[in-house]
């Protein structure tokens, strides 16, 4: 299925692309995990919005605090195991 910029999905429909059940779409969408409008009881999604959840290019990558136990590791972004425990 080809997804067009400028349609407009139902999340019956973003589902199906994204490969994840409504309940899950509208599960992110109330998160504010995917953009969408609410028009009556029901969701819609922009196509460009969609396409925005696959721009890997252009997001910055997340970087996660790592905790074990109560030693906190800091920032790991592409740190090896023996890199982590470096400081033990």
């Amino acid at each position: 299925m080809e997804i067009q910029e400028r349609a407009v999905y139902t999340t019956d429909e973003t589902a199906q692309i994204l490969k994840i059940s409504t309940v899950t779409v509208e599960r992110k969408i109330r998160r504010g995990e995917i953009p969408a409008t609410k028009i009556g009881r029901k969701y819609r999604l922009l196509g460009n919005d969609i396409l925005g959840l696959f721009d890997w290019k252009n997001k910055e990558r997340k970087k996660e605090e790592i905790v074990f136990g109560s030693y906190n590791i800091g920032v790991a972004d592409n740190m090896s195991r023996k890199e982590m425990y470096s400081d033990r």
